[in-house]
């Protein structure tokens, strides 16, 4: 039997901005371990098969068109619909299904800001709704088409800075398939009302978050203001929210992990660790708002995760790299989420800097984990190990000192 997914909600703090964990939560769908059959991460221009499916979910009953992902031997089934959002489908939910009448294709841009639209309205979020759509994203907004065109010209700036850093013979990145979606709202009481539709009630310190089942981004307008008139210029917008460094790197953290997600880098539901997750979107939270073309402070330090990391690595409360590199529990529990996120930039950045083609290798192998599928801490230490060898030991070293060093720089 498969259980549905349910995302892992970490409260975010104003020093480590604590996030969503963006694996599926421990034991989702264990009884995948024997699934029957399962769909490519990716496809390009050979048909796959489109199934028109109806079934029970909760109180409603749904019909949509999807594809198949993952079909368990008792047939239980992981579905994506055309809107790009992941359905798991119990057997004694599904009511029916049939082939579709033509291949599976995602939603164009038009399509799909229509969807997000309509789920914008269902939520009870305040319209009118603006769909700004640029050459990778389709963004529905309330908080008007200024700053959802800025935050889609970020998005464009981010993904080819992303593709670009990335670019490489060992992990092999994709465009995503279709436009990405994204929901930017007006205020925080909107972006409030529906979150909680999509992934329940947020601690008032999260400020934005990506959903790995519905594939969305959700964010509301950060330079809004009751005591301030709006911003009536991209250069306005600008000026607003690099008053506040998390203000931007809120904006840049998730878009991230939509790219991660989309472009082959990680696969959606699988049980990706957390500190690589979390510490990829970090590494690509130093914004650059002076240029129009690039993104050129990629892999910059960190100064609001790396200060808080030595302070925590003077004082020995830094988790060993030996448990660290499978921990799940720290990134989740408000008491521990803001040293797991510093640590987990650290060592993102301490690898990619010193072992790149390492971690390349590290990552292909990951990219390959099956969606639902738990894997052991064994497992994964096992796969950290391949890439960087066994010596955990003299490993931390080496990482200690290296960013001790940094910091003196």
């Amino acid at each position: 039997m498969m259980r549905r997914a349910r995302p892992t909600r970490a409260a975010e703090n104003r020093v480590a901005r604590r996030r969503f964990l963006l694996t599926a939560s421990a034991g989702l769908c264990a009884a995948l371990r024997r699934s029957t059959r399962a769909a490519p991460a990716v496809f390009g221009e050979e048909e796959v098969s489109a199934e028109r499916f109806r079934f029970r979910d909760g109180v409603q009953t749904r019909t949509l068109v999807a594809r198949v992902l993952i079909e368990a031997a008792d047939g239980g089934v992981l579905l994506e619909s055309r809107d790009q959002r992941y359905w798991v489908v119990q057997p004694d939910e599904l009511l029916e299904r049939r082939a579709a009448d033509a291949p599976f294709a995602y939603f164009d841009a038009k399509s799909l800001g229509a969807a997000l639209q309509r789920e914008a309205a269902e939520a009870g979020v305040r319209p009118p709704f603006d769909v700004v759509a640029t050459r990778r994203y389709v963004i529905c907004t309330n908080a008007g088409s200024r700053y959802a065109e800025w935050c889609g010209a970020l998005f464009e700036r981010l993904m080819a800075g992303f593709t670009t850093h990335w670019r490489s013979r060992v992990l092999r990145l994709h465009r995503p398939p279709a436009p990405l979606p994204a929901i930017v709202l007006a205020d925080r009481s909107e972006f409030d009302r529906y979150a909680e539709t999509l992934v329940g009630r947020l601690d008032p310190n999260v400020h934005g978050f990506y959903s790995p089942v519905t594939n969305r981004m959700v964010l509301y307008d950060l330079t809004a203001s009751p005591n301030e008139p709006p911003a009536r210029s991209w250069a306005d917008i600008t000026r607003k929210l690099a008053a506040d460094p998390f203000n931007i790197s809120t904006v840049v953290h998730e878009a991230t992990h939509q790219i991660a997600f989309n472009s082959g880098m990680h696969r959606r539901l699988a049980d990706t660790p957390p500190w690589l997750v979390e510490g990829m979107a970090m590494y690509f939270e130093t914004p650059d708002l002076n240029s129009r073309n690039g993104w050129r402070t990629i892999g910059r330090p960190n100064p609001w995760r790396l200060r808080p990391f030595l302070a925590a690595a003077r004082r020995g409360r830094i988790l060993p790299l030996e448990d660290f590199v499978t921990a799940q529990e720290v990134f989740a529990d408000p008491q521990t989420a803001p040293l797991a996120y510093a640590q987990a930039w650290a060592l993102t950045y301490f690898l990619i800097k010193t072992a790149r083609n390492d971690m390349l290798r590290y990552l292909r192998t990951l990219s390959r984990y099956a969606p639902l599928i738990e894997r052991s801490d064994e497992q994964k230490r096992k796969d950290f190990t391949a890439a960087f060898g066994t010596d955990f030991a003299a490993l931390q070293r080496s990482f200690l000192a290296y960013m001790s060093k940094l910091a003196m720089r």
